[in-house]
């Protein structure tokens, strides 16, 4: 199934965003920031969804000003408290699935690698009894070659998510950049969420598929064989682009729904 993900949508209404997505997609992943922010909407939020006839949620967490790797306790543990609130609210919701970010490298902790993975690993072995006791999937997203970021390899996720009931979330995009797409696809099995975008191997660009240099017919060929959660298209710059990402799945085969 292929779910839109489109950051722009967190800065409109909640109603004006369902909208948009509902012209093209019956499928959405909310990045649960600002105007989309879940404690602000959740009152609302079936009678929205359902109007509009859209049929999956899920929710990217919030991210903006948080860090699970952050060596001062107070941001780390608020980082981890805002973060488990929020999957409790996706849980009570119905939302299916919950991708969250690893934590990112701060002034004070730059190149200290290890500690910030031991940090998020730490983080979210505290999140984990939240994530079995409501029976939500959550998945931890490789990030791009960005400086601040860690989880760049499928190693530095594993270490990340070591004893936690927390799976891995594939970004395309964000894997091609640090040029180990085939390794991430080796994690399949602990493979709950996709984000597909495209780029050209130097930055984290979200172009619409088939913009770029991966090789998306190679990708969905070995997902065929052993992949059965959403795609989500993740759009950088309006509904429009990630229409065209749409269709270009939908002309190799790959169900919207």
């Amino acid at each position: 199934m292929i779910f839109i993900a489109l950051p722009a949508l967190a800065r409109v209404p909640f109603e004006e965003a369902a909208s948009t997505v509902a012209k093209h997609f019956r499928n959405w992943e909310i990045l649960g920031e600002g105007t989309l922010a879940l404690e602000s909407i959740k009152d609302r939020f079936e009678d929205v969804v359902s109007s509009y006839d859209l049929k999956r949620i899920q929710l990217h967490a919030p991210f903006s000003d948080l860090n699970i790797g952050s060596y001062r306790e107070d941001v780390r543990s608020f980082s981890v408290e805002t973060l488990r609130r929020n999957i409790g609210i996706a849980a009570d919701l119905g939302i299916e699935h919950v991708t969250v970010h690893p934590g990112v490298f701060s002034p004070h902790t730059f190149g200290m690698r290890d500690f910030v993975i031991s940090q998020t690993n730490r983080s979210l072995r505290e999140l984990s009894p939240v994530v079995r006791d409501r029976g939500i999937a959550v998945s931890l997203e490789n990030m791009p070659r960005i400086g601040i970021t860690v989880g760049h390899t499928p190693d530095e996720l594993l270490r990340m998510i070591e004893g936690t009931e927390i799976g891995i979330c594939l970004d395309l995009g964000h894997a091609n950049t640090t040029g180990n797409i085939s390794a991430f696809l080796e994690l399949l099995p602990d493979i709950r969420n996709i984000h597909i975008h495209d780029n050209m191997g130097e930055r984290d660009e979200h172009l619409p598929l088939g913009e770029g240099n991966i090789d998306f017919e190679g990708i969905l060929k070995t997902l065929s064989s052993g992949y059965s959660h959403g795609l989500v298209i993740e759009a950088e710059e309006s509904i429009d682009s990630g229409v065209r990402s749409l269709e270009f799945l939908k002309k190799r085969g790959v169900s919207p729904d």
